[in-house]
């Protein structure tokens, strides 16, 4: 069985200083590296804000082009959640949007 030893130290103090300088370091590479992952975190956040944004508005297009070319739109009712149990074709289903899109420019809900 492990045991630990607690152990009270008296530095003089030039040995204060050297122990604030060492802890000083420490903590000055750890607030750099900090603000280095939270800048990577932020681009990442962005291009993921980006790539949405680009998907909203490729859905808006697409949703208007439908409305505005035809008089009829039938939809049909598909069970998306069991599509998106595929992996395969959850990406690139984005299926409920469009209609959802759909019936709000058309006024069907």
């Amino acid at each position: 069985m492990l045991k630990a030893m607690k152990y009270r130290i008296y530095p003089n103090k030039i040995q204060i200083q050297l122990i604030e300088k060492h802890f000083g370091s420490i903590r000055f590479l750890y607030n750099y590296f900090l603000n280095y992952r939270q800048k990577a975190k932020l681009k990442v956040q962005k291009l993921h804000t980006k790539i949405n944004n680009q998907r909203k508005d490729y859905l808006h297009k697409i949703s208007d082009e439908i409305t505005n070319q035809y008089d009829i739109i039938c939809l049909e009712t598909l069970s998306v959640r069991e599509m998106m149990s595929n992996r395969r074709l959850a990406k690139s289903i984005a299926y409920a949007l469009i209609v959802v899109q759909v019936q709000e420019k058309n006024h069907l809900i």
